[in-house]
């Protein structure tokens, strides 16, 4: 049986986004995986979740009533966490990818 959590990415072509991703993964998916040369990328779905993670809860701190620390906390962890990743994948302008 094979293992859901890996995904295999084709050297030679971009990898299609993993059928348990919802649509709105899928998407960011496609965009950061179609936005590098093929076999750019390895097994980097954390960076696809963790952009929706950064959505949702900035869409929750919008609509909040007064200031939520807690949830301003947890969005400047993920925040730094999308950075780093997208640092590693050789994302950001001007970068290369680590490793």
């Amino acid at each position: 049986m094979s293992d859901p959590t890996v995904i295999s990415f084709p050297q030679n072509e971009r990898a299609p986004p993993p059928p348990r991703l919802s649509p709105a993964e899928a998407e960011t998916w496609r965009a950061v995986v179609g936005s590098r040369p093929a076999g750019h990328f390895g097994p980097e779905m954390a960076y696809c979740t963790t952009t929706l993670m950064c959505d949702h809860i900035a869409a929750r701190l919008r609509v909040e009533d007064g200031v939520d620390h807690a949830l301003l906390e947890t969005y400047d962890r993920m925040t730094h966490s999308l950075t780093s990743l997208a640092e590693a994948l050789g994302l950001l302008p001007g970068a290369k990818r680590a490793g």
